[in-house]
């Protein structure tokens, strides 16, 4: 049967390719005005919106019968013949080139547990990883994949965990931290680390604030005077308490310490100068400075770039750390409940201020994580409503990126409610399976 060929100038739309069909077909298409709509097919280079795609000069698209159409084969572009006739492209083809991911956009695929650690690290061993958009996937310990949405609450809770683990395995300290030294972490290695910093606080504006400031001040500014501000302050609470206790008083009464207390704990720091009334402070301001500025100054040197990038400054860090460090009563205030309540929602309102009131540093951050993926006040609002749920089924619920937090609109007394909300944070992990 002959077939012929309709060019772009026998069509209307003059982004149609050259297509090939019989006379019959061709009648039975302007008769019924059943094919498509906006043909797509086309021959060289074709744009729709932001995406961009070729198909070579010489390919055409026949318009095939419904039985034609079932036994179509997609053809890849590398191996359409050039000069060799037609070559049948599928619409799904057409389809995939549309879908094809952005080179500015990256999946990140991690597992559970501090595995997650290493595994977001080699992502960000990528030096232009800060400028793309991250969506995260998650691994469950049983192979499955977690059934949630990341529109902010996973990426929270991931680098959450991130720097959780960081701080158990990368770092010494008791309160606040510096970086330490490990054989399996080089140069590469502690940029990574520095990018998942600065993409964290580009992107939700969480910081790892058992950081050091005096450490972080050194990396981004040579003024002296910044790190002496912070320097002592930081000290007292890297060192362990009984330490702390000792040199404290030492520094601040000298005739009063223990002197063999004092010696033990100078050895610990390896301190070989003999301790006396009139050098004690300097003494001990040397061992911080050894100790905060540096043994970590290796890894502040791999980490320099990524803070100067993020153009920090020691007032900015001071803002940050005000700024993100969770309190009973700024937990309180972030609160937002229904405008209208019965006097049973009234009561449960009551009862989760109190929890948050008796809750310390580690458990606010906790409760903090369960409602918005972060342990620090990252978000500016807690939305709280109330829910029917009883029996067995009673329990509060989160939703991370949105972060609301369902409270059961029953309890019999607080004593029931803390019991429920400790069970929970007690957990520790919690799977996200609600998209």
């Amino acid at each position: 049967m002959d077939k012929e060929v309709v060019t772009p100038a026998e069509t209307e739309n003059p982004s149609t390719m050259p297509i090939e069909m019989s006379p019959a077909q061709k009648s039975d298409i302007q008769d019924s005005q059943d094919f498509l709509d906006s043909p797509i097919c086309f021959e060289g280079h074709y744009t729709d919106g932001e995406i961009s795609f070729d198909i070579p000069v010489h390919s055409e698209m026949p318009i095939l019968t419904e039985a034609e159409n079932a036994t179509a084969v997609v053809v890849d572009d590398d191996t359409m013949p050039q000069n060799e006739g037609p070559s049948v492209v599928s619409m799904a083809a057409l389809n995939d080139a549309t879908t094809e991911k952005s080179p500015y956009s990256v999946e990140m695929i991690v597992h559970m547990g501090t595995s997650s650690f290493f595994e977001v690290m080699s992502y960000f061993k990528d030096p232009e990883i800060s400028d793309k958009l991250i969506t995260i996937t998650r691994i469950l310990s049983n192979g499955e994949r977690e059934i949630a949405e990341d529109t902010g609450g996973v990426l929270r809770d991931v680098l959450t965990e991130f720097w959780q683990t960081f701080y158990q395995m990368c770092t010494v300290g008791r309160e606040v931290k510096v970086p330490a030294l490990r054989h399996d972490l080089g140069e590469t290695e502690w940029q990574a680390i520095g990018r998942v910093l600065l993409y964290g606080f580009k992107y939700t504006g969480y910081w790892p604030i058992k950081l050091s400031k005096a450490f972080l001040f050194s990396v981004i500014c040579s003024n002296e005077e910044e790190v002496k501000s912070c320097l002592l302050e930081d000290f007292w609470k890297f060192v362990t308490k009984p330490d702390m206790e000792v040199l404290h008083q030492a520094y601040e009464n000298y005739t009063q310490v223990d002197e063999d207390e004092l010696l033990d704990c100078l050895e610990t720091y390896e301190c070989r100068a003999k301790p006396k009334e009139d050098n004690i402070r300097s003494v001990i301001l040397e061992i911080a400075h050894t100790q905060l500025i540096q043994k970590p100054t290796f890894v502040g040197n791999c980490m320099r770039e990524c803070l100067l990038d993020a153009k920090i400054n020691p007032n900015k860090i001071e803002e940050i750390y005000s700024n993100v460090y969770p309190t009973s009563r700024r937990v309180i205030k972030s609160f937002k409940f229904p405008e209208f309540m019965d006097a049973m929602e009234s009561e449960v309102a009551k009862h989760i201020k109190r929890y948050v009131k008796d809750a310390d540093g580690d458990k606010l951050g906790q409760f903090l994580r369960y409602c918005t993926g972060s342990d620090l006040l990252t978000v500016p609002q807690i939305s709280v409503e109330f829910s029917s749920l009883t029996g067995f089924q009673r329990r509060p619920v989160a939703h991370t990126c949105g972060c609301v937090l369902q409270l059961p609109r029953l309890y019999e007394s607080y004593m029931d409610f803390r019991y429920e909300f400790d069970n929970i944070l007690n957990q520790n992990i919690w799977v996200m399976d609600i998209v």
